[in-house]
């Protein structure tokens, strides 16, 4: 998953006021939630086919639901909602802005 494009996650800039170890954890520190949701739910993003594929989709106990809003995909965008289910997760595409496809693969 290519997070480079979330301005939230862009390298902070810190002027010398704090060690560059500290930087460089704290940037990692703050992409950990995506790699997580990226291992879980089997999410790769491909920009160039514009399309989003989650394969053997997982949501743990303690997230019930996750929704991701203006996920861009190429110069499209998806919204989309997953629901955990007793052995499975549910996908459905809640508004879709330009051409981009989901797959789900079980």
């Amino acid at each position: 998953m290519d997070v480079t494009g979330y301005a939230a996650l862009e390298r902070p800039q810190y002027r010398n006021s704090i060690p560059a170890v500290f930087e460089g954890v704290a940037w990692w520190a703050s992409c950990a939630v995506f790699l997580l949701l990226e291992t879980c739910l089997g999410l790769k993003i491909n920009g160039a086919e514009r399309k989003v594929t989650f394969t053997d989709p997982y949501l743990p106990e303690f997230l019930p639901e996750l929704k991701m809003k203006g996920l861009r995909v190429g110069d499209a965008t998806v919204d989309l909602s997953l629901a955990r289910h007793e052995s499975d997760v549910g996908i459905n595409v809640i508004r879709r802005r330009g051409r981009v496809g989901v797959v789900v693969v079980k």
